[in-house]
Order: structure tokens, then sequence, then C-alpha cells
């Protein structure tokens, strides 16, 4: 599947919009500026783009591997292969991730 730009543009722009959304949720004072609080709380469909252009690619990717003999099994070990090294990522840094924030001048107190 060869890549196309304009999806990653707008991919990009959904990672933006997410991080700004995670970013005004840490922002202290923002409970005074009504305002603020209203565009940042917009930036939560950053999340819907980010399903909407996942949903698409794997439909793409599918349609472009239906058509061989034994399109199930390679749609499926790709589709594994991609999940599988992400999910290793995310667990270990996870746990990595634990050990920095119970180590961090800054924790909150449980």
């Amino acid at each position: 599947m060869r890549r196309d730009d304009h999806i990653d543009v707008l991919r990009g722009v959904a990672i933006l919009l997410i991080l700004i959304l995670h970013a005004g949720a840490l922002a202290p004072g923002l409970e005074d500026r009504r305002y603020l609080q209203i565009v940042v709380g917009r930036m939560g469909s950053g999340m819907q783009l980010f399903f909407v252009l996942s949903g698409y690619l794997i439909a793409r990717s599918w349609e472009e591997t239906r058509r061989s003999s034994n399109a199930l099994s390679i749609f499926a070990i790709k589709r594994i292969g991609k999940i599988g090294a992400c999910q290793k990522f995310c667990v270990r840094g996870g746990f990595h991730g634990r050990e920095l924030v119970n180590r961090s001048p800054y924790r909150i107190a449980n």
C-alpha cells in the first residue's frame, strides 16, 4: 500500500488536536477562562478524526489484500504484526513510564 501525504497530514492534525486537549487538561488556571475551556474541549474531535482515518486505512489495506487467494490470512498476519509491535512498545513504555513518574518531584499524591 502506497503512502498518501494528505492522510499523513490529517493524522498529524489529529495528533496535534489530541495533544492540545491533554495539555489543556493539565494547564493551571484554565477553569477561570471559560472561552479557553470551550476551545480546548473541542480538541477532542482529534480522536474521532484519528479513528476515522485508521478505519479508512484498514479498509484500504483489506481492499488491496483481498484479491489474493489466501487474503484473510495475509491480512490477519499484517494486522497482528503491526498491532503486536505497538502493543509491545506500549507495555514496555508503561512499565518504564511508571518508574519515571514515581521518581518525579512533581508526582501527584494518591
